[in-house]
């Protein structure tokens, strides 16, 4: 990769980053009516596509804020991880990514004290699990495939 291509992917992932983080707390700024009034719609579109009476849509409806935070966060893992993978390589992975997934968590249900929200403890852990499950899912990945390629390099009788 050329040092161009490599400078303009470092700089599309800081800005993808900056903005998963900025919806993250956007999300949290929100007032309890408003808040709410964007679970119920989000929660109106799911259940046009996975019918309440399930067990699956039942779940979904009664936890359609704590998937949000789940799956907010596990995006903002593939972002952080893909960043630190690439361009930290020589680094200790786990040392530069959870660190980040556990402070945006917790600088998250800090916002909601000003926004007339509660903060919950419970939710930092739902966060950290959105972002703990997608670090590890894209570590394994990653892992996974810098092996293939070694052992597909092996046999063609490559270094790279």
């Amino acid at each position: 990769m050329t040092v161009n291509k490599r400078k303009v992917i470092q700089v599309i992932l800081i800005v993808l980053i900056a903005l998963n983080v900025a919806f993250i707390f956007s999300q949290s700024m929100l007032p309890p009516a408003k808040s709410t009034e964007v679970s119920d719609t989000v929660g109106d579109i799911v259940e046009e596509i996975i019918p309440p009476e399930t067990s699956v849509g039942g779940f979904v409806q009664n936890n359609v804020r704590k998937l949000a935070h789940f799956f907010e966060f596990f995006t903002l893992g593939v972002l952080v991880a893909t960043y630190v993978a690439v361009f930290l390589p020589k680094l200790k992975w786990v040392l530069h990514t959870l660190p980040v997934g556990f402070i945006v968590a917790v600088l998250d249900e800090t916002i909601q004290i000003f926004s007339d929200r509660g903060p919950s403890v419970r939710d930092v852990w739902i966060d950290f699990s959105g972002f703990l499950c997608a670090s590890i899912a894209f570590y394994l990945l990653y892992a996974l495939t810098v092996l293939v390629i070694r052992k597909r390099n092996l046999k063609r009788g490559t270094n790279g």
